[in-house]
């Protein structure tokens, strides 16, 4: 009986951690610092002078020189073409890969290149909160915590690839 008391309160302590920690993390977005581990592609993690929770320090995204050029590469082959010659994604991906631009040391894929040209985070706006970590389904807009970074495409070559994506 003591047992199943302990793993209660064990439990209940859990999941107010988690409360907090989701809390922390939420307002932390908002307040236009990056919780990731892993920036974006194009984006790198910088740390700055201001100190979280045990004395780390907070981070915000900044453009990667050596990597927005890849983007703006996708994007510009997929809007233009490439001697003439129209490129889908799976076209973008063999082109890439032809020259050896590689994502971060891995090969390209039809998603990576597809994940480029549909995140809004290329035209600055970040969103935390997207997924639920537990179910990994997304989560209702009204929830999501919207950052802003530095943009690496213009929002006309943004809205450009997305109606020819529809299209």
């Amino acid at each position: 009986m003591a047992r199943r008391m302990f793993s209660l309160f064990d439990e209940y302590q859990s999941k107010e951690n988690s409360k907090h920690t989701s809390r922390a993390m939420r307002e932390n977005a908002r307040q236009g610092f990056f919780n990731g581990s892993r920036a974006p592609f194009g984006y790198r993690a910088i740390s700055t002078e201001i100190s979280g929770a045990r004395g780390r320090k907070k981070k915000r995204l900044e453009i990667d020189e050596a990597e927005a050029v890849i983007v703006r590469k996708v994007y510009d082959l997929y809007l233009n073409g490439h001697q003439g010659r129209t490129l889908g994604i799976k076209e973008i991906v063999k082109h890439l890969m032809e020259r050896n631009q590689l994502h971060r040391a891995t090969s390209w894929t039809i998603h990576k290149v597809h994940d480029i040209l549909s995140s809004t985070t290329y035209v600055g706006e970040y969103f935390f909160n997207v997924h639920d970590s537990k179910t990994g389904k997304k989560r209702p807009e009204s929830e999501w915590v919207k950052t802003t970074i530095p943009a690496l495409i213009d929002p006309a070559t943004f809205e450009r690839a997305r109606a020819l994506r529809e299209a």
